[in-house]
């Protein structure tokens, strides 16, 4: 509980699905951790023409659409 944050909170909104990272501590022995995941709202075309997943912000996400499987897709 008395490690540096901001090397935790850095490493967890380096990942490319946290959009939001907030950490605290909750004393004696706590460590609070929130997260806000970047959600998929759509699908276009990408690099190379496969279906690439975009967030509400436009950010890519690292989703391979025809792994998933079962997709219904007008």
């Amino acid at each position: 509980v008395w490690m540096e944050l901001g090397p935790v909170r850095e490493r967890l909104a380096a990942h490319p699905l946290v959009a939001r990272v907030e950490l605290s501590r909750r004393l004696p022995d706590g460590l609070v951790v929130r997260l806000v995941e970047r959600a998929p709202v759509a699908m276009a075309p990408g690099r190379g023409g496969r279906l690439a997943v975009y967030d509400a912000e436009g950010h890519a996400l690292p989703i391979e659409p025809h792994a998933a499987g079962g997709l219904d897709v007008p």
